[in-house]
């Protein structure tokens, strides 16, 4: 399996796969050097920034007056979808119990 294609499966889009490999591999960059070295749209890259920083897989560096965007440690993506795992294993069992009862074996 490529990294592109790990990426995919724990849910980025590929918008998202593309900014957070070339943040990964570049370190710190501003919106509009990710969209010239990536080829995502200005707009695009905007919109993408905004909802990979509220699903915490970029952070935000103020730089003067400036905004720089960075990838954040994949390892906290690992952490992140174990934190995930763990929620769904704690309703797993009413989850369970609901598909019981819709078929009739409670």
């Amino acid at each position: 399996m490529n990294t592109e294609t790990a990426l995919r499966n724990i849910g980025f889009e590929e918008n998202e796969t593309r900014v957070y490999l070339y943040l990964l591999r570049r370190g710190l960059a501003s919106q509009q050097t990710i969209s010239d070295e990536t080829g995502v749209l200005r707009q695009t890259v905007y919109e993408v920034v905004k909802k990979m920083e509220a699903k915490g897989h970029i952070s935000i560096s103020l730089i003067g007056k400036h905004k720089e965007y960075s990838a954040v440690d994949p390892h906290i993506l690992l952490n992140q979808i174990k934190e995930k795992e763990r929620d769904f294993e704690q309703v797993l069992p009413d989850l369970k119990k609901m598909k019981k009862e819709a078929v009739g074996e409670v």
